[in-house]
């Protein structure tokens, strides 16, 4: 795919974005520069921290556009748990209360919640979908927050976060969204989704380096929330600015100054990554060159090409309503097989392979970055694989 502004950054037959993505070579420049700037110059250590915080600025408000947002409702994370835990361990929760967690999600959300459960005397209640029927059971007016993911892990089946928003909010609790496995690669309107807070990490589909991410969270949200703590960069900036302020005879760490209420008050409040903030900011201005829904599109229509293929072939896919599909396609194979992931390398297909509730699966996941090509690679590995005995998915 030539975007213009970049030529294919996806290595041949590299289709495991659902479990890490591959930085445009944009992206490692923009890295490379900063620590290089660092390196071979003496800086005024006040303001170059001080434009590293300008860093930071500038990626909320990419990621503001690339969510149709504002910058005010963005945090900067390190990854999708610590977002989902950042929201969840902010809820004034009171024994008793209960939390809703879909089963097939990844154990991050579970893991969060979980450890939430232990500490506040929660009722961790498990639905066995992220759908509005899955749910509807398990809520009532004790539930303060429902976490699912925006795609699937596992089968890459996609969750209608409006119908889940509509059933969770009747019953007045949080919908809080694990987007690891969309973002970067489906469009998402936040503002418009349903959605109380959103997390995903840029590792992924976003193809950002680890330790960077993103938090979404309505201003209505935030309001009900309470931190258990603060940082120094949770507060409001000085009137006079940070370097002035720092530099007066008459501060005092004790001046009252305001907390912010925007998004990254709920950051850590201390330095930031700013190599991670470089990373971040340049791949999401990428895939906003590139046009989101022109790599959705590529995205979606590769996936619906190896569907097509590997129903052609009768080896086992994930089987769901196309309403729900996503760019991550799951070939279903034996669980007592080892063999299939090395049939895929030795087709030069880098893919992943996952199992959860009885299911294994070669998880195929594709992104507007790839060709199709890397599809057809994909094809001609199952055409190998297909004497080790696939089994369709129920």
């Amino acid at each position: 795919m030539n975007t213009g502004t970049t030529r294919r950054t996806a290595p041949r037959g590299y289709l495991d974005f659902a479990c890490l993505g591959v930085p445009s070579t944009r992206t490692a420049a923009a890295v490379s520069a900063e620590i290089e700037t660092l390196v071979t110059s003496t800086p005024d250590a006040t303001a170059q921290s001080i434009a590293w915080l300008d860093h930071t600025t500038a990626t909320r408000a990419a990621l503001a556009r690339l969510f149709g947002t504002s910058p005010d409702d963005i945090t900067l994370i390190q990854n999708t748990t610590e977002g989902l835990a950042r929201v969840l361990a902010a809820v004034p929760w009171r024994s008793g209360d209960a939390v809703v967690v879909a089963d097939r999600e990844f154990l991050a959300a579970m893991t969060v919640c979980r450890w939430l459960a232990q500490v506040h005397g929660l009722d961790l209640r498990v639905a066995d979908a992220a759908s509005p029927e899955a749910l509807r059971p398990h809520l009532d007016p004790r539930v303060r927050a429902v976490v699912i993911s925006a795609v699937a892990e596992v089968s890459g089946v996609r969750a209608d976060l409006e119908a889940v928003a509509d059933v969770a909010g009747s019953y007045g609790a949080a919908l809080v969204v694990d987007g690891a496995q969309e973002a970067g690669v489906l469009p998402r309107d936040l503002p418009r989704s349903g959605a109380d807070a959103y997390a995903a990490t840029g590792h992924k589909w976003l193809r950002a380096p680890f330790g960077t991410g993103v938090l979404w969270t309505s201003a209505a949200l935030r309001e009900r929330l309470t931190p258990p703590t603060r940082g120094y960069l949770a507060l409001a900036e000085p009137a006079q600015g940070w370097d002035v302020y720092l530099g007066s005879p008459r501060r005092d760490a004790a001046d009252p100054l305001p907390f912010r209420g925007d998004g990254a008050a709920l950051e850590s409040g201390g330095t930031p990554s700013w190599v991670g903030a470089v990373a971040l900011s340049r791949a999401v201005d990428d895939l906003l060159a590139a046009g989101p829904t022109r790599i959705a599109e590529r995205a979606m229509s590769l996936a619906t090409r190896l569907r097509d293929g590997v129903a052609a072939r009768g080896f086992g896919a994930s089987l769901v309503d196309p309403s729900a599909s996503s760019p991550l396609v799951s070939l279903a194979i034996d669980p007592a097989t080892t063999a299939v992931a090395d049939v895929f390398a030795r087709h030069g297909v880098r893919v992943s392979v996952r199992g959860a509730l009885g299911d294994r699966v070669v998880r195929v996941s594709c992104h507007g970055w790839n060709e199709p090509a890397d599809v057809d690679l994909v094809l001609a590995a199952i055409d190998d694989a297909v004497p080790l005995v696939p089994r369709r998915r129920r």
